[in-house]
């Protein structure tokens, strides 16, 4: 019987395995480090979430650090300290504000100094027109407009539906036989503006009249942690023997975690 593709490269896998054996000491015995998470919304109070980092060894939840200083500014000044509860939760009463840079330092007695900066983007200027569908009450064809701002670089993302706009990015699209253009994205759409600076960025789908729609605007930092965190959950799920394994964006320096902001334009249509 003729051997098919599939089972050579199994065949030839196992021997480069085999041929390529050699013992390496992995070191999982790291210090930990502070972890700190914490995003920006203009439509929210700040909150922050500070923890110890963990080796991939340890299965045990996160460590919460409840006894640290954490301050915030706003363009080099200082807007005030961060209120801690017991649960490695750190909040402050103040809505940040679009257009401003954001600081953010955190102090500890047994660790470095953990410092990163955002500055918060403009909430996205979305317009739309929609038209009834024939036959259908609740169904309608909708037309999005983004107006980016030009001169700018801007990061959005929105839950998917089925669009075939050329300015989406591609790296979570996966084959769908079912879906309308063949192919869907996987949990949220990224869109950058790279390549279409100032322009109007168009998106036509087929909706639910009266349904809400989400528009994220994020700086870069968020826009890379999501991306990148999303690229990880997405070959987890693969589970594919030689997936290159992916580090997750941090601007945290000192420390691991995020320090980003996001602006959100909610849209009925």
């Amino acid at each position: 019987m003729k051997p098919n593709k599939k089972h050579c490269f199994f065949i030839l896998a196992t021997l480069l395995l085999i041929s390529c054996e050699k013992e390496v000491d992995l070191d999982f015995d790291r210090a930990p480090k502070l972890c700190l998470n914490c995003i920006l919304y203009t439509d929210s109070l700040v909150t922050a979430r500070l923890t110890l980092s963990r080796g991939i060894e340890t299965n045990y939840n996160f460590e919460n650090v409840t006894d640290a200083t954490i301050l915030l500014f706003k363009n080099n000044e200082l807007l005030g300290e961060l209120n801690p509860d017991n649960k490695g939760n750190y909040s402050l009463d103040v809505r940040p504000i679009s257009n401003n840079e954001y600081q953010i330092k955190v102090l500890h007695s047994n660790f470095p100094e953990l410092s990163a900066s955002t500055k918060i983007p403009e909430r996205p200027i979305v317009t739309y027109t929609y038209e009834s569908l024939q036959g259908y009450k609740h169904r309608i064809n909708v037309f999005f407009d983004i107006h980016d701002q030009k001169g700018i670089a801007n990061y959005y993302w929105l839950a998917p539906f089925d669009t075939n706009a050329p300015f989406i990015d591609n790296f979570n699209r996966s084959l769908d036989t079912d879906a309308k253009y063949g192919y869907v994205y996987d949990y949220y759409m990224r869109i950058s503006d790279e390549g279409y600076d100032g322009e109007i960025l168009t998106l036509n789908t087929v909706g639910i009249k009266d349904r809400n729609r989400y528009f994220w605007a994020t700086d870069s930092h968020y826009d890379s942690y999501l991306k990148t965190t999303l690229k990880v959950q997405l070959n987890k799920e693969d589970a594919l023997p030689f997936q290159e394994p992916l580090q997750i964006y941090s601007n945290i320096e000192n420390g691991y975690g995020i320090f980003g902001s996001c602006a959100v334009t909610t849209i009925k249509q």
